[in-house]
């Protein structure tokens, strides 16, 4: 059942939200589909990071590796942890990720709670992963530090290189009628969103929205929406020079208005969607100009819609 607020807003109870979550696992089995085609639609800046990982790796950790990324999008999308949650048990875990945690602590001897207690800072530190390429990753920088400063600046640069000739390839020359300050960041982002998102049936969302806080949604039932928002605004305009793009998407009250800092629990759900492309928050995350913002609005857009008629299916069914 749907719970009311004292407000009157419509609550997502934790079974309701479990339910939801559970109806994403499928996801889980599409990350590898997305990741080729995301990177045929000319969205490929994350790829540096990903194959920078799986580089720590044997071929035999690569594979175990790969079976993580999926498996960690599917335990994350598969769980309501925006919200409180009665009892860990309740949650969805993955049984191939249980199985490699449970390896973990056997061969630490103790549990991650009590790595501090029994190894030194940076053994604490590769000692707590159980992905195997991610383990030989943190060994390389706890012990190597040299050599894994080097290897790690090739690839941001790379990155860096991949992005720009994407922005060449996406940007369309919006961003001339805008400025790069708060007010214009945000304009910007609203243009943008008002043209490329209602191909996904997402408008501009005035009701919600306040000054520099632009909501874009779409309908899911009578009490829900589902929305794109930028709730870190000191992140967004973390310098004059620079800013940082974490779009939020979020199952939302339909009447909850105005940013989440007031919102009941149960009032919201945020849904990890970058998780289904390794890397893909921290390829496009970064900006300098409002160019490369257009190019990550796009790429994020672009991956919600391939996985959208697995949310949003699951949204109907649920809460439609």
């Amino acid at each position: 059942m749907v719970k009311r607020s004292a407000s009157d807003r419509p609550r997502l109870s934790f079974e309701q939200a479990d339910r939801l979550c559970r109806t994403f696992l499928p996801l889980g089995d599409l990350v590898f589909d997305f990741m080729e085609q995301i990177q045929a639609a000319g969205f490929a800046a994350w790829l540096s990071r990903h194959k920078f990982i799986e580089s720590f790796g044997t071929p035999e950790e690569a594979k175990i590796h790969r079976r993580c990324i999926a498996e960690i999008a599917r335990e994350r999308l598969g769980r309501p942890d925006s919200m409180p949650i009665p009892d860990l048990k309740l949650l969805y875990f993955s049984p191939f990720l249980q199985q490699l945690r449970k390896e973990r602590d056997e061969a630490n001897g103790v549990d991650t709670s009590q790595l501090s207690t029994r190894y030194p800072m940076g053994e604490a530190a590769w000692r707590h992963e159980f992905d195997p390429c991610k383990r030989k990753q943190i060994f390389t920088r706890v012990n190597d530090a040299e050599a894994y400063d080097a290897r790690w600046h090739a690839m941001l640069d790379e990155q860096r290189r991949c992005l720009e000739a994407e922005v060449e390839q996406h940007a369309t020359g919006l961003a001339k009628a805008y400025t790069f300050d708060r007010d214009g960041r945000y304009a910007f982002f609203k243009a943008v969103m008002e043209r490329d998102a209602a191909g996904l049936g997402f408008h501009y969302d005035r009701p919600k929205s306040r000054p520099n806080y632009p909501v874009f949604s779409k309908e899911v039932s009578e009490d829900w929406d589902l929305c794109w928002a930028i709730e870190d605004a000191k992140m967004f305009f973390f310098t004059p020079l620079e800013g940082h793009f974490s779009p939020y998407l979020q199952v939302r009250s339909r009447k909850l208005r105005g940013s989440l800092r007031k919102a009941q629990p149960g009032e919201v759900l945020f849904l990890s969607y970058r998780l289904l492309v390794p890397a893909f928050g921290n390829a496009y995350w970064e900006f300098y100009a409002l160019d490369e913002l257009e190019t990550m609005i796009k790429a994020n857009l672009h991956l919600y819609g391939l996985a959208a008629p697995v949310i949003e299916e699951g949204l109907r069914k649920t809460l439609g």
